[in-house]
This record gives structure tokens, C-alpha cells and sequence, in this order.
């Protein structure tokens, strides 16, 4: 299997992985992954978080070495606004690691799953918990809002508008 990484610190814009793989029969199957660069030089972030397609990895890349520097258990990543940290979630083992994108360092181990939706300001953070429960949370003092529950459908927060006031959760029954 062949990846192609392009790393650029130098910028915030979405960064691509190609994965190229023959299958048993010599056919090609190609997997396209469009990947959000996980640091903004704003933030002095120097570390780059990667999913990897088994999904039970998360590689962290160093930006300048532009090498792999370590490996998360997880499966999910997603940066909060500004580039601090990154939320990474393993279902494994059904937490949610906070990390320092300054210095790869975990700050915080929610107890739970999640795959984090984030208001544009950064304020905010929206946790999907147990597949029926999103739960708002305060980035700044730590403290969880009124948990959002819809008995017998699963639902995932997906994405909240750019003005902030309406948070989007999709699901099934």
C-alpha cells in the first residue's frame, strides 16, 4: 500500500492522503481521504492527527520532521476551532482523549465515545453519548450542559451553522 502525505505547515488548508491498493484479483481499488490539517500555525501547534483507515489508530506526524512521532489508540479526530486541541475517540475503549496540539499531551480523558461538534467560536463542544444523548459542553470552564435525549433513535451531532445557533444531528430508528 502506497500513502502520499502532503504536509505544509506553513498553511491551514484541507491536506489530502492518497491510498493506493491492488486487491487479490491485481485490480486497483483506490481510496481517496480528503484530511483537515489537525494544527494551525496560529496556535503553535506542530503536530499533525491521522485516522487511519482500520480505524482503531490515530498517527501523529510531526509537522517539521514530517515523520510519524507517535500512535493513538481511536479512531476519530476533530479539531476544535482555533487549533489547540484535538478530540480523539476510541469506541475500543469507549473514551474520548483530549489532546494539546502545542505538545501531543492528553489534558483530559472524558469517560465516554465521542466524535465532537464544535460552534464555530469554539465555545462549544456537542458529544454524541450512547447513540441517543448529545451532550453541550462549555471548552472554556469544562461544565456539561442540558443533555439534548432522543429515546430509541441513534443520532450523531454532525455539524453546527456557521452563525452558531443551530446544531445539526443526523441518525436513524
Amino acid at each position: 500500500m502506497k500513502q502520499r502525505v502532503r504536509i505544509d505547515s506553513g498553511r491551514t488548508l484541507i491536506r489530502y492522503c492518497f491510498i493506493d491498493q491492488k486487491d487479490r484479483g491485481g485490480r486497483w481499488l483506490v481510496a481517496v481521504s480528503l484530511l483537515i490539517l489537525c494544527c494551525a500555525p496560529a496556535s503553535g501547534a506542530s503536530y499533525l492527527y491521522v485516522s487511519s483507515s482500520e480505524g482503531t489508530t490515530v498517527s501523529v506526524i510531526g509537522t517539521h520532521s514530517r515523520s510519524i512521532v507517535a500512535t493513538i489508540h481511536g479512531s476519530t479526530t476533530s479539531l476544535t476551532p482555533d487549533g489547540a486541541f484535538v478530540y480523539i475517540g476510541d469506541p475500543e475503549l469507549n473514551t474520548t482523549l483530549i489532546v494539546d496540539t502545542r505538545t501531543n499531551a492528553a489534558v483530559e480523558t472524558l469517560p465516554f465515545f465521542s466524535s465532537p461538534v464544535f460552534t464555530p467560536n469554539g465555545a462549544t463542544v456537542y458529544l454524541g453519548v450512547n447513540g441517543q444523548t448529545i451532550v453541550p459542553r462549555n471548552t472554556a470552564t469544562g461544565t456539561f450542559g442540558t443533555p439534548i435525549t432522543i429515546p430509541n433513535f441513534f443520532i450523531v451531532p454532525s455539524f453546527v451553522t456557521p452563525n452558531g445557533q443551530l446544531l445539526y444531528a443526523f441518525g436513524n430508528e
